[in-house]
């Protein structure tokens, strides 16, 4: 299995419990320079048991390949997204100190400004890995940013504190 030729293909990819999803823009995908990426497409490669273990070695030592996650959105990721956006927020009328604040996607421009920023900053943490965990918390706000929904709050101050406080 050349993991390397394979992730030149895919167009996307998810972890579903102890399996990895691949996806792929055909049943004869080519490598693409203009793929959109972090797609569900209809077709997949799955991998599990032993394969899945050596998808997820690859993915950790080819950090860059990150890109390809498929978003997803749950409330409690809302929560952390809102927790965390304030310490990487890009000064005074930075996209992420309004999430922050605010707690909302506030419309389809807002949510532009927040991809810039977050994609910005992922970038800055792939070159320079210092502290473990900061990837993973940009990725949980790449997500809500990416699939969250616009105008709804996506976590409530007594969700954000108890999360802080580690109660939620």
């Amino acid at each position: 299995m050349d993991l390397d030729t394979l992730f030149a293909c895919v167009s996307g990819y998810e972890r579903v419990g102890d399996e990895y999803r691949l996806y792929v823009d055909g049943p004869v995908p080519r490598s693409q320079l203009h793929r959109r990426v972090g797609e569900r497409t209809p077709l997949f490669h799955l991998f599990a048991g032993e394969d899945a273990g050596r998808v997820e070695e690859w993915l950790a030592r080819n950090g860059a390949w990150q890109c390809l996650r498929v978003p997803t959105y749950d409330r409690a990721k809302g929560v952390r997204a809102v927790l965390t956006a304030e310490p990487w927020r890009g000064g005074d009328g930075s996209a992420l100190s309004d999430l922050g604040r605010d707690h909302v996607i506030r419309d389809e421009d807002h949510r532009e400004r927040l991809r810039r920023e977050v994609e910005l900053l992922v970038g800055m943490v792939l070159e320079n890995p210092v502290r473990v965990g900061k990837l993973e918390e940009l990725h949980d706000i790449q997500d809500v940013v990416n699939a969250g929904p616009v105008g709804v709050e996506l976590a409530t101050t007594a969700e954000v504190i108890a999360a802080y406080f580690g109660g939620g």
